[in-house]
């Protein structure tokens, strides 16, 4: 018996594990063929916009000391969030968490109804792209700066 086989070399199916980095840019590449109106489903789009809520926006008192926020994630969105327009600069983590939460309901309704353009216009699509590829350069980017830790005995 034969399994059908991923349509291109970058589906999102291949991919196990939940890179922030690799799932970002598989993102923006549904987002970027959603805009060239290629696009039928975005399983990358919605997988991020699930890690986005589970690091950040659906945590009890953000703020708090004792948040189980993910601190590396909120630095990404953060840097991410300013270098794609979204936000000049945020000051609070609650106001982070609130853009971010914004972020992925609008992540989700493009899930939802991709090929209904009146739902959704160019621009949108097209900033909400360059938000994903800046999540995937700040997550590659910090990866590499630490990568140089073994924090195996």
């Amino acid at each position: 018996m034969m399994t059908e086989q991923p349509t291109a070399p970058w589906a999102a199916d291949q991919f196990i594990s939940d890179d922030l980095a690799r799932l970002a840019c598989l993102a923006a590449i549904e987002l970027d063929n959603l805009s060239l109106e290629r696009c039928k489903d975005l399983p990358s789009l919605g997988r991020l916009a699930d890690l986005l809520d589970e690091s950040l926006t659906n945590v009890t008192n953000p703020s708090s000391p004792s948040s189980q926020l993910n601190t590396t994630t909120a630095i990404i969105v953060c840097h991410a969030l300013n270098d794609s327009g979204w936000s000049d600069s945020l000051s609070l983590i609650d106001d982070l968490v609130e853009l971010t939460g914004e972020l992925t309901v609008l992540m989700r309704g493009v899930c939802r109804a991709p090929l209904e353009p009146a739902q959704h216009d160019r621009d949108s699509i097209i900033k909400l792209g360059e938000f994903c590829l800046a999540v995937s350069r700040w997550s590659q980017a910090l990866e590499d700066r630490y990568s140089w830790f073994n924090f195996t005995h």
